[in-house]
């Protein structure tokens, strides 16, 4: 089989978040003068969970979960409300910070040049609202290695719905069974790409996860799919 067309997610696959929410909560504790930043974090992966599957569920829509978000953060810390200063304007910041500051893995680059010299179609398909997902792509400056780029706030179709991936691969002109999904989320990336007859690499950067099936093809690193370059090899 002759691979024609490759599939990549972005966060936690191609890109960190966690610098971003660093960068995101340094500015909030700066700015209200809090000195407890391992509370800090603590308190926001709780509300931002919380908050998140939420908005998944369609209690909130984008703009209201990250308002939501930044004032539960500010209760959180006892921050008088007459203290606060503008809640949108300060929201937006904070959730720019979060797209804007978010880093490359150390391998992502050399991977993505290496793909781009390869006769292959290249779609990136990741989930989440399209002004923060342009926003880090612009930030990352890796937009121009993609033939094009789905992102499930422009499309509509969010993985892991089929008609995500299916969407993609019609816009691509490519045939399911001559294409590969690589993620870092097995529920989300894997499962759905192998249900559908692609190829698969499953993105297991922290090695921590048990691998479900050992027929899927498991990776720590984009080095190692470099180095083996086994897209192109016969068999695939």
């Amino acid at each position: 089989m002759k691979l024609k067309t490759v599939l990549i997610d972005l966060d936690h696959t191609l890109c960190s978040t966690e610098q971003g929410v660093e960068a995101a909560l340094e500015h909030f504790a700066a700015l209200y003068h809090l000195t407890n930043r391992n509370q800090l974090k603590k308190q926001f992966g709780i509300i931002n969970n919380n908050l998140f599957q939420q908005h998944l569920t369609g209690h909130y829509s984008i703009d209201e979960f990250r308002l939501k978000r930044y004032e539960q953060l500010l209760d959180q810390n006892d921050i008088p409300r007459d203290s606060r200063l503008s809640l949108s304007t300060e929201a937006a910041t904070f959730t720019d910070l979060m797209n804007r500051k978010c880093v490359l893995f150390n391998d992502a680059l050399d991977f993505l040049k290496h793909l781009k010299t390869k006769p292959v179609k290249i779609g990136l398909l990741t989930n989440g609202p399209a002004d923060g997902q342009r926003t880090k792509l612009e930030s990352l400056g890796i937009s121009d290695f993609f033939d094009e780029i789905f992102i499930s706030g422009e499309t509509g179709y969010s993985k892991p719905d089929e008609i995500a991936f299916t969407h993609a691969m019609n816009v691509l002109e490519g045939r399911l069974s001559h294409s590969v999904m690589m993620g870092d989320s097995l529920e989300y990336d894997i499962a759905p790409a192998v249900s559908l007859g692609m190829q698969a690499i499953w993105l297991n950067r922290s090695g921590k996860q048990p691998i479900p099936d050992p027929s899927i093809t498991t990776v720590d690193s984009l080095k190692w799919i470099q180095a083996e370059d086994f897209f192109f090899h016969s068999d695939w």
